[in-house]
């Protein structure tokens, strides 16, 4: 019994040292909050060069523009509303409890929904709130995995056809892509199909106006989107090698204070967060806490933790990545890779790749990074463990983009309706052996397994349109035909602009800013036409138009010299904050 006694009371341990943690980094949050108001009050991201706060926030700030944008409407909300503020910094709740009080709270509320919340649960209080979100573990907001074995030439197709989607939508997110495909889909097969589908049920025909309508939405929100242990440290006030950070201290007026003062405090947070991710995990693995009372990890997250379960287990991914790789949980905690560049390294890295990665990690924006981190993912999902993790040579990256290229421009699927070829990458990476995915042997010869990582509702979107595909007497695939139908939609509307065409394909239809997302580009002369500068193919680049290129070259807050494609160097901020030189960064 004493030794029964002995485990519980240090698993309580455990449990208030990460209860301290996750409050910990709530109040660090909010700090962030307040300061990131008003640096975007004072349209600080602006004056240092980026055209958006999510821009900004990914490359400076290592969180993602969402994350970020939360935090600054909390800090915003709770300004007015000082007791709440007063017991959220003593620890009482933690951010799930804050978020829904300031949301709901009002100067003459304030003291009686304080009361209500020291005792209520989150999820009283979110049933009190009728408007309030949907639980953090609500089934349709899980991640699941579809998986298919499918041709090695259908998963190549499936592979450009959802680069296609991600132009032609502007830039919308994996799972965001894959519900577009379905979305046309379900319209080609309503529209064209033979008349076996007549049996479509209604909830699948429902379904294909709602994705219309959310591909709508999505499409609209990404101007403004575009416009993700040592325990008991007392409230992380410090990292080793870092000054004392004064909580108190007046925020400074110039954004380039501001900047600094965030990223020293992103610091002490990527730190904190790497801390509870590994306690998190042992916490997790044993179901400790159901020893504690709690039925899931979702309620534990949510009731003691005072966070989302997705917002946990996030650092929790990155603690398992890490576990084999000190370097990249060094380089994290002495603040030369912030947390989502560390997110992107851990989908690629292996233990022997780990160094050449780390260092790549530091000299390139978060943009560049993760193009070479998605071609890398790519070969991954088709070569398995025999493809090259290391990180790609200029060489292998243009490769990776002249394929890119022929896709958005449409010759790919123009040359392999003419002469039957297969869409597939060309000299990125060696072929897979046939028959074979990552040295395993598959059942069907040449086969490899795609998986597509999507909310569950989009995983019963893809199951229901699957089905209504079979009934449907269409000869092949489902996945071939999915492709087929939306590149056969979309095909003759690409290559197509304005006199500046050659050169957006040159740059893959994407701003050229190191750190902008944007696609909406225009054509810009490096040496103005108004010093003599002319049409010449290197002295053209393609911003994003208005933001990049009136707003921020044409203002004195970002300047690119050089010649294009290449031989760029941009200097990012009025005061430089940021030198990208092709595709090496240098901080100033």
């Amino acid at each position: 019994m004493e030794q029964v006694g002995a485990e519980l009371e240090r698993l309580r341990e455990i449990d208030r040292n990460q209860v301290w943690l996750a409050r910990s980094n709530g109040r660090m949050r909010l700090r962030l909050g307040e300061m990131f108001e008003k640096f975007v009050a004072q349209q600080g991201h602006r004056e240092l060069g980026f055209s958006t706060t999510a821009a900004y926030s990914l490359e400076r700030l290592s969180r993602p523009g969402r994350w970020m944008g939360e935090a600054r409407t909390v800090a915003r909300r709770v300004a007015g509303l000082p007791r709440i503020r007063r017991a959220f910094d003593r620890g009482e709740f933690g951010w799930s409890k804050l978020e829904l009080l300031c949301r709901h709270a009002t100067e003459d509320t304030e003291v009686k929904l304080l009361r209500v919340a020291r005792v209520a649960t989150v999820r009283e209080l979110r049933l009190a709130f009728v408007a309030g979100p949907a639980e953090e573990n609500d089934p349709d907001l899980e991640q699941v995995s579809l998986v298919r074995s499918v041709p090695a030439e259908e998963a190549w197709e499936l592979e450009a056809t959802l680069v296609m989607v991600e132009h032609v939508s502007g830039g919308s997110m994996p799972a965001e892509s894959v519900e577009w495909l379905l979305a046309e889909g379900l319209a080609t097969l309503v529209n064209e199909a033979a008349p076996e589908v007549s049996d479509i049920s209604e909830g699948l025909a429902r379904r294909a106006e709602e994705s219309r309508t959310h591909m709508r939405e999505l499409a609209a929100e990404h101007e403004e989107r575009e416009a993700e242990f040592e325990p008991d440290l007392p409230l992380f006030e410090r990292v080793e090698g870092q000054a004392p950070f004064d909580w108190d201290a007046p925020l400074p007026d110039d954004p380039y204070e501001l900047d600094k003062r965030m990223r020293e405090l992103c610091w002490a947070l990527d730190a904190a967060d790497l801390w509870l991710g590994k306690s998190l995990d042992r916490f997790f693995s044993g179901r400790q806490y159901e020893r504690l009372g709690y039925v899931s990890d979702a309620q534990y997250c949510r009731e003691r933790l005072g966070m989302s379960r997705a917002s946990a287990w996030d650092r929790i991914a990155l603690a398992r990545a890490t576990k084999k790789l000190d370097r990249l949980a060094d380089a994290v905690h002495q603040g030369e890779v912030g947390f989502s560049a560390a997110r992107l390294l851990a989908r690629v890295v292996a233990p022997e790749t780990e160094e050449a990665w780390v260092e790549r990690a530091k000299v390139r924006t978060y943009k560049h990074l993760r193009e070479e981190v998605q071609l890398v993912e790519v070969d991954i999902r088709h070569q398995g463990n025999g493809a090259d993790r290391s990180p790609p040579d200029q060489a292998r990256l243009d490769r990776w983009f002249d394929w890119q290229r022929s896709v958005l421009t449409g010759e790919m699927f123009k040359k392999a309706a003419d002469t039957g070829e297969p869409v597939q990458i060309s000299g990125c990476a060696p072929e897979p052996e046939a028959g074979k995915e990552g040295g395993k042997e598959h059942e069907h010869k040449g086969h490899v397994d795609v998986t597509l990582r999507v909310p569950r509702e989009i995983a019963t979107f893809w199951q229901e349109l699957e089905g209504a595909f079979r009934r449907s007497g269409i000869e092949g695939s489902f996945l071939g035909w999915l492709c087929k139908s939306y590149v056969t939609t979309w095909l003759p509307h690409l290559g197509k602009s304005d006199k500046w065409e050659h050169i957006y394909a040159r740059d893959l239809y994407r701003c050229t800013s190191p750190v902008c997302f944007k696609r909406d580009c225009t054509a810009h002369h490096i040496v103005f036409r108004s010093h003599g500068g002319g049409d010449q193919h290197w002295n053209l680049t393609s911003p994003c138009g208005p933001d990049d290129h009136t707003d921020g070259i044409h203002t004195g807050r970002i300047r690119v010299t050089g010649k294009a494609p290449d031989g760029l160097t941009w200097y990012i901020g009025r005061k430089p904050i940021l030198i990208v030189r092709g595709r090496e960064k240098e901080l100033v």
